[in-house]
């Protein structure tokens, strides 16, 4: 069974107080909301996926922090008849408070739009229980709770 190590960003900005998470409607391969996620390159390190996955998918440069989130995800599922393991790691990553969401320029088209919500609206409308899990340790995280 072939591997797929990748990453899910939680991408988050505060303002006035409040946090807001990146959430994103897919459309490539399945339909539903989802954060930003994506398999590692060979020879590309955690840091380096998320950069590029966050510039891909929301369009932002501007990183001011990353944090590993607890635990990794796991899941198969089958492309072109071949079982393949994904092995996902969590990260929190913080981005200006003017920063917004492009993805005119995403080069695999994944996804039909994308935004930021709270995170109550946040995490009513992602699709997996995983992510929603990954939205909770990172709120409780920046909220102490």
């Amino acid at each position: 069974m072939k591997i797929r190590k990748g990453i899910f960003a939680l991408v988050y900005k505060k303002i006035e107080g409040y946090y807001h998470f990146a959430v994103f409607e897919r459309v490539l391969h399945w339909n539903g909301w989802e954060i930003n996620k994506g398999g590692l390159r060979i020879e590309e390190s955690y840091e380096e996926c998320i950069k590029r996955e966050i510039k891909e998918e929301t369009g932002i440069t501007d990183i001011l922090s990353i944090r590993k989130l607890n635990g990794f995800y796991t899941w198969q599922y089958s492309q072109d008849g071949e079982k393949i393991k994904a092995e996902f790691a969590p990260f929190l990553v913080e981005v200006p408070a003017k920063a917004h969401i492009s993805i005119k320029d995403n080069p695999d088209a994944e996804h039909k739009r994308g935004f930021f919500l709270n995170y109550r609206d946040a995490k009513a409308i992602l699709t997996y229980k995983e992510q929603r899990d990954i939205l909770k340790q990172a709120y409780e995280l920046l909220t102490k709770k």
